[in-house]
């Protein structure tokens, strides 16, 4: 057995405390905090509409498809999965004005803890429903062809909204080491034409607009 010194231990500890705090700023990094705070209005749903996805979400060795139904208003906002067969699988709720979560209805094989939690935390990312008084900050780029907005829930949460089609496309979740959650997102016209969440572990969800 090898005899490790106290002294090469904590310079260990020392770098990889160095490596960690440089991760978790690598966002924000070489941006400018901003007073743009137009970009708290910027919705990525239309308010008021219903629009509807052909949906893929792989959770572990499982595999479900179907439709998602998204409606976002300045009450109550609902997200709906329907699978192939018609059947209902989830039906989520989000109060706008306070930021409350609600499960009107999940499916029994998709009722457990970890991915309620989960699911709950990717639409409140995409619906942009967070509790009052969460905090946000705005950085903006040297150029100016994108601004992140930060926002502290939980996690940090980071926007990215460019500046020339005046939308967020890019969207993380990190904790203090890595990314948890990436969302990619491309438009048509003013509507999300297709959504990719990318978890670190687990689970996926691909969303395909067909009406709107």
């Amino acid at each position: 057995m090898y005899l490790i010194s106290n002294k090469y231990i904590g310079l260990l500890i020392v770098v990889l405390l160095l490596i960690f705090a440089s991760c978790s700023h690598k966002t924000t990094n070489n941006l400018k905090q901003t007073d743009l705070k137009f970009i708290d209005t910027v919705s990525i749903f239309p308010k008021g509409k219903s629009l509807i996805y052909k949906t893929g979400i792989d959770f572990g060795k499982k595999h479900f498809s179907g439709i998602t139904i998204i409606k976002k208003t300045d009450s109550i906002s609902n997200v709906v999965f329907i699978n192939e067969l018609g059947m209902k699988m989830f039906n989520f709720s989000f109060n706008s004005a306070t930021g409350d979560f609600s499960v009107k209805y999940i499916l029994e094989v998709l009722n457990r803890k970890i991915l309620i939690k989960t699911l709950e935390n990717d639409y409140r990312i995409l619906l942009q429903i967070f509790e009052q008084n969460t905090k946000t900050k705005i950085f903006s780029s040297d150029n100016n062809k994108h601004l992140i907005k930060k926002v502290k829930y939980r996690k940090n949460i980071y926007y990215r909204y460019d500046t020339e089609s005046k939308k967020i496309n890019f969207i993380s979740e990190k904790n203090s080491f890595y990314n948890i959650l990436k969302i990619y997102l491309s438009y048509k016209k003013q509507v999300p034409e297709t959504i990719h969440l990318q978890h670190k572990y687990k689970l996926s969800v691909k969303l395909n607009l067909i009406q709107n």
